[in-house]
């Protein structure tokens, strides 16, 4: 059940995705958490703390043979030149039991900038693009949200909150085939 070297087993996955997804909001939000995970609370609580590592850039300092102060020192030139915007955590999608993906295209039904902004608005989407059309108004569903899940069923509610929410002529779920690109973590 705990986070141990570099596997993650189904409840740690579970745990993830419940904190990501569906947070209780309310007074008591991790004894929903452990009861729907089927955990007991103090076990909830010590997954998370080891899924949370306080030292993230542990791993660069051993890999690099570098001092703390070294690397901050490299992170902070990074930064003031550009080369670095915001500094966080990525994760590796495919790891976490992400096995679907999804880029909901959409149709505007008016302003094509006001369908993206509500697109990127939800906590789901990964990245939303507006495309130019080639030829001029050949394809109507410019406007394209990537949602990724763990099974496809969770990727059409997304799409539906997104019909809902964002009122698309219309919309369509484009399913990725392969990762033409695995192991690579944005």
């Amino acid at each position: 059940m705990i986070l141990e070297g570099d596997v993650m087993d189904q409840i740690d996955k579970e745990i993830l995705m419940e904190l990501q997804y569906d947070f209780p909001l309310h007074a008591r939000p991790y004894d929903d958490i452990a009861n729907k995970v089927g955990i007991g609370l103090q076990d909830l609580l010590e997954s998370i703390n080891n899924l949370i590592n306080e030292k993230p850039y542990d791993f660069v300092l051993k890999k690099y043979d570098l001092k703390e102060e070294e690397l901050e020192y490299i992170i902070k030139k990074l930064l003031e030149k550009g080369v670095l915007a915001d500094p966080g955590a990525a994760l590796d999608g495919e790891k976490l039991g992400f096995k679907e993906n999804g880029m909901v295209v959409m149709e505007p039904n008016g302003n094509e900038e006001l369908i993206c902004e509500c697109a990127a608005s939800m906590s789901f989407s990964t990245h939303v693009v507006l495309r130019q059309s080639i030829p001029e108004g050949k394809w109507k569903h410019v406007s394209y949200a990537m949602v990724h899940a763990t099974e496809k069923k969770k990727i059409e509610d997304m799409a539906k909150t997104l019909k809902e929410k964002c009122n698309p002529r219309d919309l369509m779920i484009i399913y990725s085939l392969a990762d033409l690109k695995p192991g690579v973590v944005r």
